[in-house]
């Protein structure tokens, strides 16, 4: 029998690692490595109306078990019984309903009320009447209660000061909501100042004012959010929430990671996706695997600060602005689509690194050079590559800082423009990205146009993802997809005109497994699902599983979840035995992934078992009637 998840791992430290975990047994593929309770836990905007405010549980509406029961107070919180409303007014939510009645009709987003209630559950502490104190992180030295939160790092120093400042913005908001959750007047604040280096004021005439902590402290609790909470999870992994996970935090990073996280409700739980041998780190991967090294590590150094090139000779180079020591970056605006006048304006920036650079001025690894920015013509991979980034307003935003001259020069012949209006704004408005490309390129007649070819099929995909999320399916389809009708979104054809997707995908001559080739599949396959193309969405669900299984670790949860998306997807299309045996073996592979990742009694497992059970029998009778048939 193996040693109960507490028992199977340690808290380690080492100058290199920093605070680790390490297996203290060994642990075998599928096996719970580690549960997490939540410190504190909030839904994020869009699952408040439907989802219990203390479980996370779906409500009946929605797919769950319950119908919701909507708080009479506050009219925001939703709960899937009276116990549990019960249960969450005694967990704290008491001092949150009595802030959002204050500040109604407006309420604050995730991290403002995630703040205020690990300052509530600290207040409740230090009153001496938690009902549950929080000692989950107690074995792993964290500490008892909110001892655990303030023991994760908060890398205050490694901050911007523009970021900084937005921390101390966001502690007086917090330290509102709080007070006023706790009933004490938010202009009598005497802490309410913006430096977040000021000393605590503490007046001597009300002393439940050491209840909460100071400006500055706040802020270094946002800190800490920022690079330590957990994106709370449904099981198909699509954000619900956020929480504070003192016990999983310690969990370190790997981009070859030997397990990951699922959630069920507010917990955590943490599996081993192989055998993991004792003495082994334990690891997750914090970001997305199918990006390039170059992104994996400007990301992970910009929201965690950590170098994953540290010890090597690219240490403490420039994550986010590199440039070719023989060319300046040429810098140009994307062309609207043709016939769309109101088309939005794309700005990127262009660095080519030379035909001679067999590589690009940074560490790759090999999945870099094999197929994430791999090049192809007439079907075959040529010398060189091309890597495509999104600029966020965060690093733009340090870039500036660094670098106040910087500027992006633009086409000035656009009859378009609003009078007025100077190019930085509207290069501020716009999206903006970074194309880089290296190498001989043999048989690309135009290098400049790849990468504007790259950046458009990009561009165009992220504005289709938004409109979905806003809920513009029909919007989405169209900015997605060339051609909607039914002849396109039919064809199983395997080019992508014929999948009705951009044509710049094919002049930028990406990979089949290139990082902005799957962006772009990844977000299709989801306004095809959305927009009901299934036959659509089944050719592009089929082009993405070779490259998700090739860049994943074995048995991630994302590969698995890709191959239940494509087993539904075929399942619904299929019109034969061998389109239903095709989805069969799909459900079959999902469901072996899955319960590895989430375990064998899950929801997603069950359900692909029954898809997989169902699409079998299914495909027997299909086959037994044509034999009839024919016999």
């Amino acid at each position: 029998m193996a040693p109960p998840a507490a028992a199977r791992v340690e808290v380690r430290r080492d100058a290199v690692r920093g605070r680790h975990l390490v297996a203290t047994s060994a642990i075998r593929e599928g096996e719970v490595v580690l549960t997490a309770e939540a410190f504190c836990a909030v839904l994020d905007d869009r699952a408040i109306p439907t989802r219990c405010e203390h479980t996370f549980a779906l409500g009946s509406a929605s797919g769950g078990s319950a119908a919701l029961l909507r708080c009479s107070k506050s009219r925001v919180a939703r709960y899937a019984s009276r116990a549990a409303q019960a249960e969450a007014w005694r967990a704290g939510y008491r001092e949150e309903c009595a802030a959002l009645v204050a500040c109604a009709p407006r309420v604050p987003p995730p991290t403002i009320r995630l703040a205020a209630r690990a300052l509530w559950r600290r207040a409740r502490e230090r009153r001496g009447d938690d009902r549950d104190p929080y000692a989950d992180a107690a074995d792993l030295g964290l500490g008892l209660g909110y001892a655990a939160v303030e023991a994760l790092q908060h890398h205050w120093d490694a901050y911007s000061d523009a970021r900084k400042a937005r921390f101390a913005e966001m502690a007086i908001l917090v330290r509102a909501f709080a007070r006023a959750g706790l009933g004490l007047p938010v202009e009598d604040d005497p802490n309410n100042q913006d430096d977040p280096n000021a000393p605590p004021v503490v007046s001597s005439s009300d002393d439940s004012l050491i209840d909460l902590p100071s400006n500055r402290d706040v802020a270094l609790l946002l800190a800490r959010i920022a690079c330590n909470a957990h994106t709370v999870c449904d099981e198909e992994l699509r954000p619900i929430g956020i929480g504070v996970y003192p016990r999983a935090a310690t969990t370190n990073h790997s981009c070859a990671p030997n397990c990951a996280q699922t959630f069920a409700g507010k917990r955590l739980v943490l599996r081993a996706l192989r055998d993991v041998a004792a003495g082994e780190e334990i690891t997750i991967s914090y970001v997305d695997v199918c990006a390039t090294r170059r992104t994996r590590r400007a990301q992970l150094a910009r929201q965690y600060h950590f170098d994953i090139d540290a010890g090597t000779t690219d240490a403490g180079t420039s994550y986010t602005h590199t440039t070719s020591p023989e060319e300046s970056a040429l810098v140009g605006g994307a062309p609207k689509a043709e016939g769309d006048e109101n088309a939005p304006r794309v700005f990127f920036s262009r660095v080519d690194f030379g035909p001679d650079a067999a590589t690009p001025p940074w560490r790759t690894d090999p999945a870099d050079e094999d197929a994430l920015c791999a090049v192809v013509v007439r079907g075959a991979r040529v010398p060189g590559g091309v890597a495509i980034e999104r600029v966020d307003d965060d690093e733009e935003e340090e870039e500036e800082e660094a670098n106040p001259e910087a500027s992006f020069a633009t086409d000035d012949g656009d009859d378009d423009e609003t009078e007025g209006e100077d190019e930085a704004t509207k290069k501020k408005a716009a999206p903006s990205y970074r194309a880089f490309v290296w190498g001989a390129l043999p048989g690309v007649r135009d290098r400049a146009g790849l990468c504007a070819a790259a950046v458009a099929g990009l561009a165009r995909a992220d504005r289709a993802a938004a409109k979905l999320e806003a809920g513009d399916v029909a919007g989405a389809s169209r900015e997605m997809f060339a051609d909607a009708s039914e002849d396109a979104s039919s064809s199983s054809s395997g080019d992508d005109d014929a999948l009705g997707l951009l044509d710049g995908l094919a002049a930028a001559h990406l990979g089949a497994s290139h990082s902005t080739r799957l962006d772009v599949y990844a977000t299709a396959l989801r306004v095809a699902i959305s927009s009901g193309a299934f036959e659509r969405a089944g050719s592009i669900a089929a082009r993405l599983t070779g490259p998700y299984e090739a860049a994943h670790p074995r048995n991630h949860p994302s590969v698995g979840l890709h191959r239940a998306t494509a087993a539904k997807v075929r399942a619904c299309v299929a019109r034969d035995a061998e389109g239903l045996a095709l989805a069969a073996r799909e459900a079959g592979a999902a469901r072996a992934a899955l319960a590895v990742s989430h375990g064998a009694d899950t929801a997603i497992v069950r359900e692909m078992g029954e898809l997989e059970r169902g699409c079998e029998a299914e495909a027997r009778m299909t086959r037994e009637a044509g034999e009839e048939k024919t016999g």
